[in-house]
């Protein structure tokens, strides 16, 4: 049995090996080339010094916060209403957003952007702001109302017989609760704004409104790659024990 269970475990430390490696491999020949040239090291600084890096980060910094504000508190609302909630065409609802996720977002290119034109919001923060949560909110929501799934109705029923509004049980009940999975939220809300490339690409013209991702293609340097890139490695250190501690506590299910 023992010898069983230390051939499983070392089975386990082999696979997770061999998969890290596969995966590390074109990070780390990425990162060897960028400092092939004559100058070595020296090629960061010289990306470091580009003054058009700090507008870089801050055009992602301002569409990645105006994406997680919207999708949180839309995702958030329509989330504790389908927990807590019961409404007529509930289910078929539900469904409706469950079908959206099936839809690529290359699919609805043409469409948005004519949209996106017909609003008068082509070339603008919020012209990219608004797809990106768009596209995120169902995913969110189905995210959050499972996990508040898991949250008893009794607390619902205590607070209303406290005097609290709908509102209120949201946000002096539910929202604290449901803490762990809304900072999983953030991060992957985070992560999808900050490294979406299609979008930008198509609803951006000029290059001083341009973000991390399509700036990385024009910048050309594997250096400044990297550099740009730094930003995504933070937020997932800062935020790795809660976003893994909300992935086993049952946040996705």
């Amino acid at each position: 049995m023992f010898a069983a269970d230390r051939s499983l475990r070392r089975f386990n430390l082999f696979l997770m090996v061999v998969v890290t490696t596969a995966l590390m491999l074109p990070i780390i020949l990425a990162l060897s080339r960028s400092v092939e040239s004559p100058w070595g090291f020296r090629t960061y600084l010289w990306a470091l010094s580009d003054p058009r890096l700090p507008r870089f980060y801050l055009n992602s910094s301002i569409v990645s916060a105006g994406t997680i504000i919207l999708t949180v508190s839309c995702a958030s609302l329509a989330g504790f209403a389908f927990s807590k909630f019961e409404f007529p065409l509930k289910s078929v609802l539900f469904l409706m957003l469950l079908i959206t996720l099936l839809v690529p977002l290359t699919t609805a290119i043409i469409p948005l952007f004519v949209l996106i034109r017909g609003l008068d919001l082509y070339n603008s923060y919020l012209g990219l702001i608004l797809p990106l949560a768009a596209f995120g909110v169902p995913f969110h929501t189905v995210l959050i109302a499972n996990y508040l799934n898991s949250l008893p109705n009794e607390l619902v029923e205590a607070a209303y017989i406290d005097g609290c509004s709908d509102f209120g049980v949201f946000w002096r009940i539910m929202l604290p609760l449901s803490m762990p999975v809304q900072a999983v939220v953030i991060v992957l809300t985070f992560l999808g704004s900050w490294n979406n490339y299609l979008l930008p690409l198509i609803l951006l013209r000029d290059q001083a409104l341009h973000t991390v991702p399509v700036a990385a293609v024009n910048v050309g340097s594997l250096a400044a790659l990297f550099l740009l890139a730094v930003p995504t490695l933070i937020i997932f250190l800062l935020f790795q024990r809660v976003f893994i501690g909300s992935v086993t506590s049952g946040a996705f299910g």
